[in-house]
């Protein structure tokens, strides 16, 4: 009855951060979808652009992650967590600033790239134009970890679920022009993703105006904290991401249908992901309330509660993918050949979907409990030393273009699933020792 239970009180107050992570990449998907309708190039462009960014932009975000589970921590010890809002707030806008500086650095960079001539500009402009979207996106995940450390997830997730068809209406309409607003192409784009940004990033600051303190509180240990715990996460992240833009990068320069087919099969694969990563997230604020409040039993049954949920929800989705292929596809593009990679793709996605659930779902756990190096290190083999080395060698080698990268990327996801446990295991029998639970 214990574990049904865990189950439920899990998914209560995980269900509303599954539907706002899915609706961040709905976000993402529904430019994927305007794009392609308005051509091959500009989904290509817009790929190629967010393989880019995507880089730069988590490498900040990972810096924010700590914040939830550090404050979870705090609210177990019974901390008063308001007084940490202001500073919170300093810190997303100065990571915001950093890092836009240098996304726009990278704009003069794109021509030198090795990209088709034709998708050039539209890549620099893309990329020059979200960058100013840093701020409002940053502002908006700061406090939604604030939030999260109080299983305060409601507001921040409708945010994001509005935010969906407000993205798709402004980039529809200009990237196709209505009445007298003219049509701009990926412009339109990057411009929709910038206004409904800073929109987000507002709508949380008015909702949070309730718990900021009249007396700045400044706490160096609290900084230094989240910066202990983030930097691990934020380079793991990197190696994650730019794993994945790389092979994005090496993508584009076989084919463009080879990139509209990896971009796609990509966007369904991110969608999945964020339901674990949701479980993830929910687990890491449990754990961390739970090993503040040195509660070690919470800690084992949440964990046990969060790895069901998950591959009973990855099952469902390698299913999915096995079944439907070449309809999946569909919906996206009407162009036979990107349907018929595409369709190979979603073959290998479907295989690696329980391993990227376990691996997101273990890593949540292990930042709750303050644990993240292993992270860092563990993508660091995975990826760029497993995975990546055999998926150019099968690529390029073995001749399999495209689906070696993908194979690669598979065993990095799957390598990356057994170390985490390895981890995990020796970690929690340490915790479950000191509490003399067998």
């Amino acid at each position: 009855m214990n574990f049904f239970k865990n189950i439920k009180s899990l998914l209560c107050f995980a269900s509303p951060i599954i539907l706002g992570q899915l609706a961040q990449m709905l976000i993402g998907a529904g430019d994927v979808l305007v794009a392609a309708r308005h051509g091959v190039n500009t989904v290509a462009s817009i790929s190629i652009a967010n393989a880019i960014i995507t880089i730069i932009f988590m490498t900040g975000f990972g810096l924010l992650l700590s914040i939830s589970p550090v404050l979870s921590k705090k609210r177990g010890e019974n901390a008063d967590i308001n007084k940490f809002l202001n500073i919170t707030l300093i810190y997303a806008a100065a990571l915001a600033v950093i890092f836009m500086i240098i996304t726009l650095i990278m704009t003069p960079i794109i021509p030198y790239m090795g990209f088709e001539k034709e998708l050039i500009p539209y890549i620099q402009e893309y990329i020059y134009i979200c960058s100013f979207s840093f701020l409002g996106a940053y502002i908006y995940h700061a406090l939604k970890e604030f939030l999260q450390a109080y299983e305060d997830v409601l507001f921040a997730n409708t945010v994001a679920i509005l935010a969906v068809f407000l993205n798709f209406l402004i980039a529809w309409i200009l990237v196709f022009g209505y009445k007298f607003i003219p049509t701009i192409g990926v412009q339109g784009l990057a411009i929709a993703t910038l206004i409904v940004r800073s929109l987000m990033g507002l709508a949380l600051i008015i909702y949070c105006h309730k718990f900021f303190k009249k007396d700045f509180y400044f706490d160096k240990q609290y900084l230094k904290k989240i910066l202990n715990i983030g930097y691990p996460i934020s380079l793991s992240l990197l190696l994650e991401l730019s794993a994945f833009s790389f092979v994005t990068i090496l993508v584009g320069n076989i084919s463009t249908v080879q990139v509209a087919a990896h971009s796609i099969v990509f966007t369904f694969a991110s969608i999945t992901f964020m339901i674990p990563l949701a479980i993830s997230n929910a687990l890491g604020v449990r754990v961390g309330y739970a090993y503040g409040a040195k509660n070690y039993r919470d800690i084992k049954d949440n964990l046990i509660a969060a790895l069901s949920l998950s591959f009973v929800v990855m099952s469902v989705f390698a299913l999915m993918f096995l079944s439907f292929p070449e309809g999946l596809m569909a919906i996206f593009s009407t162009d036979k050949k990107i349907i018929l990679t595409g369709s190979g793709l979603l073959f290998i996605a479907a295989l690696f979907q329980i391993f990227d659930g376990t691996q997101i779902t273990l890593s949540g756990a292990l930042r709750g409990l303050g644990s993240t190096k292993p992270i860092l290190f563990t993508m660091l083999f995975g990826y760029w030393a497993v995975g990546l080395p055999l998926g150019i060698y099968l690529a390029f080698v073995k001749n399999l273009k495209i689906f070696g990268l993908w194979i690669g990327l598979a065993v990095a996801l799957f390598s990356c699933s057994l170390i985490f446990s390895a981890v995990l295991i020796k970690k929690l029998k340490k915790c479950f020792a000191d509490a003399q639970i067998v």
